[in-house]
């Protein structure tokens, strides 16, 4: 790092290392979420001949709770 005289950009080195940290959270929140959503399981209801879908408070508040993370991230 000395003989680089990394020292003299000392700014520019930290600006990219933030950026790749941020980075770096991101990718790990969407591989979190995007785990979330593979293992996700839709019920059904009978109703006569049709099914209806079941309940979806326990999945909007998810995609809500997903959403913004994601958004608080990338501001």
């Amino acid at each position: 790092m000395i003989k680089l005289h990394l020292y003299k950009y000392s700014d520019e080195v930290t600006e990219i290392v933030d950026g790749a940290q941020k980075e770096d959270k991101i990718e790990k929140k969407v591989g979190l979420i995007a785990r979330t959503w593979d293992d996700q399981k839709f019920t059904f209801e009978e109703r006569g001949e049709n099914q209806l879908l079941g309940a979806l408070d326990i999945i909007v508040e998810q995609v809500e709770t997903q959403s913004l993370d994601l958004m608080t991230m990338l501001a």
